[in-house]
């Protein structure tokens, strides 16, 4: 384990010597400078860091306003799209009233369905 210095009455042991030539409270000092420089070090690196952090907040924020435009601009494009796909002219669904009295027409006047027909001859 252990041995007391019979000259100092100090233990002594493995890691627990001095260096050589210098006092016992160098190293301590040591310690504490090398600390205090580490703190130092480590607050400017957070204040850098935190600087960073908000200039991308800040830019995140004109992305997402970006993002926010660019979606608006597809929904129009794709609801000009669909409007285009829908056919042009008269509704094929639409019940109309053709007055078709004095035409040329075959069968009864009270027939369930009517058909007209339009044409023209050149």
């Amino acid at each position: 384990m252990s041995k007391r210095n019979r000259d100092t009455g100090r233990r002594e042991g493995p890691g627990q010597e001095p260096p050589a030539g210098a006092p016992a409270g160098a190293l301590q000092v040591t310690a504490l400078v090398g600390l205090g420089v580490l703190l130092v070090l480590s607050f400017l690196t957070w204040n850098e860091a935190h600087k960073l952090g908000t200039g991308l907040d800040a830019r995140l924020g004109q992305l997402q306003g970006t993002l926010s435009q660019l979606s608006a601009k597809i929904d129009q494009a794709a609801l000009r799209a669909q409007q285009a796909q829908q056919p042009q002219g008269p509704d094929p669904r639409k019940i109309y009233a053709i007055k078709t009295g004095g035409a040329p027409v075959e069968g009864p006047d009270s027939a369930a369905v009517t058909i007209a027909e339009f044409s023209d001859f050149q």
